[in-house]
């Protein structure tokens, strides 16, 4: 995320994860940017308030507190991408490129190793 970069975002949105699915989105901002919107009719959250959805939320924020420290999501991590290269090695016409970081990782489809041509049927 964001502290990896040395950027303070402006502002910080979710969706889907924060309630493991259910419909909530959330939106964190600056005091002053959430005081500038306050009052001009406008909302920040399309599926905002529900409480059975706030609970799951809850839930899931404090499982990552408890289970996915940044130590733990670096032990996956380092456990994961030898075994994501190897792939690539074993499947060039197939694996592009792999990037990202931590567990936050993107894999390119490909359909050939030297056009590098991307591929969504494949994907």
């Amino acid at each position: 995320g964001h502290q990896h970069t040395n950027v303070a975002p402006d502002i910080l949105t979710t969706a889907k994860g924060i309630a493991n699915g259910m419909p909530l989105s959330a939106v964190a901002t600056r005091k002053e940017i959430a005081e500038a919107a306050k009052g001009r009719g406008a909302t920040i959250s399309t599926f905002g308030g529900n409480p059975v959805c706030c609970a799951a939320a809850i839930a899931v924020l404090d499982e990552i507190q408890t289970t996915y420290t940044p130590q733990r999501v670096a032990q996956m991590a380092s456990y994961i991408w030898p075994r994501l290269q190897k792939l690539q090695i074993l499947y060039p016409d197939t694996i592009g490129d792999i990037r990202g970081r931590g567990l936050m990782i993107g894999i390119e489809i490909i359909t050939d190793a030297k056009t590098k041509k991307t591929d969504a049927n494949k994907a």
